[in-house]
């Protein structure tokens, strides 16, 4: 179920009621994800005086309160240093509201923009990022490929049944039949888990001038491959790209962000997989059932089935 939608003006109110309440006076408020007059969630930066800002998020009580309790585990062990998680201030779970320090670095996404310079700094401070950001739960673990086979299966049910429409489908089936084929190998196979961020884009990785980075945006609680936060990012970065994605271009994001990750990611073979299941999810999640895929959604087509067809893009560092 998608949470409520929340009017701008209601959602403001809220933020400046919680402010007064935490600060007193009146802070000047910036809304940061402007989208829609009315919105699951908005994100304000409150301007405290004296170059002071914290962040403000209104939304679905339930998300946010995994949020703040995701935040509230990750920043003892991420409080200090180049790589860290910001701060929660205050959390009113009635009232769907966090609030949490100002990291006020540039999105990642806009750092990635400014060309060649800007990308390898993004790719190695994402790797070191996610790196500290697994540690404290990572283990290597034996491969189970029945969670992702099951989803797929369900996808495929979904499609037949007309419910949904997974585009380019016949080349999706063999990519599904054949990985199916190839997972029973490597069942039991050593993998890297961990709790992921599991939302792993640009947007969500902020970095300040001198190198501090901060993660946001995380609320899941579960383990799983530590792979898919790499493929994520790897991903949403190729959709960002001027040129066609191809098993190249992949991996010459891969690299560096590999590289900087540093920490051993499993068996060669259950990673493969991995990936292809990685890859077919995202595939699969483009419904093109009530609308032809526009460029944003073909896009992302374009980029799964590359990561699809690409070898293994996280070998461990020679």
């Amino acid at each position: 179920m998608q949470p409520p939608l929340i009017p701008l003006a209601e959602a403001r109110a809220r933020a400046l009621a919680a402010l007064r309440r935490q600060y007193g006076g009146a802070p000047g408020l910036t809304l940061l994800n402007p989208s829609a007059p009315e919105q699951a969630s908005f994100v304000f930066r409150a301007d405290l005086g004296d170059q002071a800002a914290v962040v403000v998020k209104i939304g679905d009580p339930a998300r946010l309160a995994q949020a703040a309790g995701r935040l509230a585990e990750a920043y003892p062990q991420m409080n200090d240093g180049r790589y860290r998680v910001p701060q929660v201030l205050a959390h009113d779970a009635a009232q769907g509201l966090l609030m949490m320090e100002d990291a006020r670095g540039q999105s990642a996404q806009s750092l990635w923009s400014t060309g060649p310079a800007g990308a390898a700094r993004v790719l190695a401070s994402a790797g070191a990022w996610i790196a500290r950001f697994h540690k404290p739960t990572r283990h290597m673990g034996g491969f189970n490929p029945d969670p992702h086979l099951n989803w797929l299966h369900k996808q495929v049910a979904n499609h037949l049944a007309q419910t949904h429409k997974i585009p380019d489908f016949a080349a999706f089936q063999a990519g599904f039949v054949q990985l199916t084929i190839e997972a029973e190998a490597v069942r039991g196979q050593p993998i890297l888990r961990c709790v992921t961020h599991r939302d792993f884009h640009l947007r969500n990785l902020l970095i300040r001038n001198l190198g501090r980075t901060y993660g946001i945006d995380f609320e899941n609680s579960n383990r799983d491959e530590a792979l898919r936060d790499l493929l994520f990012f790897t991903a949403d970065a190729a959709k960002l790209q001027s040129h066609a994605p191809t098993p190249q271009t992949l991996r010459a994001i891969a690299l560096p962000l590999r590289a900087a990750y540093a920490h051993p990611l499993g068996n060669p073979a259950s990673r493969r997989v991995f990936q292809t299941a990685f890859a077919l999810a995202g595939w699969a999640s483009l419904d093109a059932s009530d609308t032809a895929l526009g460029p944003n959604r073909a896009r992302a087509l374009a980029v799964m089935q590359a990561v699809a067809n690409s070898d293994d893009l996280f070998a461990d560092p020679s």
